[in-house]
């Protein structure tokens, strides 16, 4: 059996992006189309960088998410809905 991981997950290195926040930021408002990005840092050096693009409707969408790790560029689309 192999040993248990003990290094501890730093949360502080855990970039999140989470839909309050896009409602927040007014990403998720029917019937727009909005852009921008988010960029993450330590000890004021920039660590990472994701931009998105949203299209709504009047009550989905598609959330496009673009990034780049390890010199290797990844693009994600996914649906969304909103609740009544």
């Amino acid at each position: 059996m192999p040993k248990p991981f003990t290094m501890p997950f730093i949360i502080d290195n855990a970039n999140t992006l989470t839909i309050t926040i896009l409602t927040e930021w007014h990403y998720l408002k029917p019937f727009t189309k909005k852009h921008g990005s988010i960029s993450w840092s330590t000890n004021g050096i920039k660590t990472s960088s994701i931009t998105i693009l949203i299209e709504m409707k009047e009550d989905t969408g598609v959330l496009t998410l673009s990034y780049s790790c390890n010199e290797i560029d990844y693009k994600y689309n996914m649906t969304i809905g909103l609740l009544a």
